[in-house]
């Protein structure tokens, strides 16, 4: 829905960060299907404490200069600004608009109704990739909600990462505001080397009913390395533009843009300013929740404050997966 001159909210008031208590978690392998992580198949990495993913833990950048809930990293990977804790002015925070699945750049763009919802997004810094996972309740009640993250393998198996770990290594915090409502943000760093190791990782993260098990909101992030670099591949359909070049491709196919990760002091000088990475794929199979695509298009379009990859081009014909977040509903 379509809401124009929409009513602004009171500002959100973010509390501290805080190590995740295990209650806060679930495992959800024996209602969903998913295998619990004991080891990164095909790196031969344990995810324990002690393993070399959990050697230390990445920093967790807390500067938010706007005060929205969002730091400053994220908004950079989100386009947002960071000045400005509602970017478009349509009444609704960049936070909040990430969590319910709006754009934060066009005020026409803004939360559809609901009681709950969750999105992902990453950021890179310090040898880490930090993913975050954001959710949304409209009465900011958590007491009956449990998260979960995993990744798709290299076998095309779905799996959690151990509680154990998320509880030492991730971060939890809560942004409530002055109508109730509140978002929960869940922040785990991953080791650069693991996405480089594996060419890329899809991490999915799953909110269930801790009375029931049931998973009632899904979110995936795909993360994309070219062994130097790494990106956040996102469907166009979840970046919402009025710029006609972006536009999903009618049919069968859908579009995808590769955003960059680093830093714009990190960016190489090859690569494209003001243009980013689209890609259009076609789907190939799809098996257990697990997509296959295939890209038939790649090429730079002019796009908003971004950088595309000196060897954009060279995608064509290559494959790429993903995990179906509908496919974890119901679970």
């Amino acid at each position: 829905m379509i809401r124009l001159n929409s009513p602004r909210k009171a500002p959100r008031t973010a509390s501290g960060s805080r190590r995740i208590a295990p209650t806060a978690l679930a495992v959800l392998g024996a209602c969903g299907g998913l295998a619990v992580l004991s080891g990164f198949e095909g790196l031969a990495v344990s995810f324990q404490p002690g393993g070399a993913i959990a050697a230390a833990d990445g920093p967790i950048d807390p500067t938010d200069t706007d005060g929205d809930g969002l730091s400053d990293d994220f908004e950079w990977v989100l386009r947002s600004s960071p000045v400005l804790a509602d970017t478009d002015g349509d009444g609704y925070s960049d936070l909040e608009e990430f969590a319910r699945g709006s754009s934060v750049f066009w005020a026409a763009s803004v939360p559809l109704p609901g009681e709950f919802s969750t999105r992902m997004t990453a950021r890179q810094g310090d040898g880490y990739v930090h993913v975050l996972m954001a959710t949304y309740t409209l009465d900011g009640n958590f007491t009956d909600f449990v998260q979960s993250l995993g990744l798709l393998n290299a076998n095309d198996d779905l799996v959690l990462f151990p509680p154990a770990y998320v509880a030492a290594h991730g971060t939890m915090s809560t942004v409530t505001a002055a109508d109730g409502s509140a978002v929960r943000l869940f922040e785990l760093p991953i080791r650069d080397n693991l996405v480089h190791g594996a060419g890329g990782m899809t991490v999915f993260g799953t909110v269930a009913r801790a009375s029931t098990g049931t998973v009632i909101a899904a979110d995936v992030v795909d993360l994309q390395s070219d062994a130097a670099h790494i990106f956040l591949r996102t469907q166009i359909k979840n970046r919402p533009s009025q710029r006609a070049d972006l536009a999903t491709s009618a049919g069968s196919q859908g579009g995808s843009v590769y955003v960059p990760l680093p830093l714009p002091g990190q960016i190489p000088s090859t690569w494209s300013i003001g243009q980013i990475c689209k890609q259009v794929t076609t789907v190939v199979g799809v098996a257990d929740g697990v997509v296959t695509r295939e890209v038939v298009s790649s090429g730079c379009v002019e796009a908003f404050d971004s950088y595309c990859k000196s060897d954009c081009t060279m995608a064509v014909g290559t494959v790429e997966k993903s995990v179906d977040p509908l496919s974890l509903i119901g679970g």
